[in-house]
């Protein structure tokens, strides 16, 4: 059915409209039509010695023990929708229609919350991949600021700024791993992103911010190496020691953070599959039409040792 193909094209040519960051990853999308996709972590390098003395004993021999990373594909459905033949005959515009555009925004949204969760970091052992806002505005380490929380959940109180300081920070962190400056992306919430232009805007380098901030959008491209994303919310974590992502169907707590993240392109994958949709027309059961649509699709951080990742958790200031 030409229609049914026309909508399966317009909701799979617009999954990720306004969120394309997910395509800065390492498209594994070639293995869609498995369950898992495997991706090899090589074990430990080799012993390399300097001018070894030959003609001796055998030296001792190692083998390297690779850890494979696996992630699963999963597949969401937007369940069926129905439009009845009154519907259709009385309504001044087109519900079918309206129904497609709001069964892409669920998807897209539900699937981008997920990838987000898969991206974030988790804060393994020796990793120190989760940094801590400091609150430091023109890069005055002399007093943090802060802010009250502004997200549209329980969670309550003041937490320190998202400056330029923190952009430094992860700068730092991904050149210590001596990753790769290519290819480096940050994506950060609207609260985020308004803290961080004031930041600019107030800092003593202010005649250069035109080199990052365009004032005509409102945007950030580019800063301290990271191209930069960004959406209404990213992810949340918790306030432990070590800050533990939530999961985006997760009750949210009064003490909640939220998070930007950041990676390399080598250090996160996804695959995605092509879009599904089912149109069945004049059901006698239902008495109407009824649509549904599903998408294949999944996500990981690529390494077991979460090397070329991070997350900036916001921090509450001291009481």
């Amino acid at each position: 059915m030409i229609q049914k193909e026309v909508w399966q094209d317009r909701i799979e040519g617009n999954l990720f409209k306004d969120n394309d960051f997910i395509k800065s990853g390492t498209d594994d999308s070639q293995y869609i039509n498995y369950k898992t996709v495997h991706i090899p972590n090589a074990g430990t390098l080799p012993t390399v010695v300097k001018d070894l003395a030959l003609g001796g004993a055998r030296q001792n021999t190692a083998i390297r023990v690779d850890t494979p990373i696996d992630y699963g594909i999963h597949t969401y459905f937007a369940l069926p929708w129905l439009v009845t033949n009154a519907e259709k005959v009385e309504l001044s515009y087109p519900k079918m229609d309206s129904l497609l555009s709001e069964m892409q925004a669920i998807l897209n949204q539900r699937v981008v919350e997920d990838i987000l969760y898969a991206w974030g970091a988790t804060g393994l052992a020796g990793t120190n991949n989760i940094l801590r806002t400091s609150g430091y505005a023109n890069n005055d380490t002399s007093a943090a600021q802060f802010a009250a929380y502004d997200l549209n959940n329980p969670a309550a109180g003041n937490r320190l700024l998202f400056t330029l300081w923190e952009m430094r920070q992860a700068k730092k962190f991904l050149d210590k791993q001596d990753c790769q400056a290519a290819g480096r992306h940050m994506l950060v919430s609207a609260n985020q992103m308004d803290q961080l232009v004031n930041d600019l805007i107030a800092t003593k380098y202010r005649s250069q911010i035109g080199d990052a901030f365009d004032i005509k959008t409102g945007m950030i491209q580019k800063l301290m190496g990271f191209t930069i994303w960004q959406r209404s919310s990213v992810l949340l974590y918790s306030n432990a020691a070590t800050p533990v992502k939530k999961d985006p169907t997760a009750v949210t707590a009064l003490d909640d953070n939220e998070a930007a993240i950041f990676w390399q392109e080598a250090g996160v994958s996804f695959a995605k599959g092509g879009v599904t949709v089912r149109y069945n027309p004049d059901q006698a059961d239902a008495f109407g039409d009824m649509m549904s649509a599903e998408v294949r699709f999944g996500g990981a951080i690529r390494r077991t040792t979460e090397s070329k990742v991070g997350a900036i958790v916001q921090r509450q200031p001291a009481v």
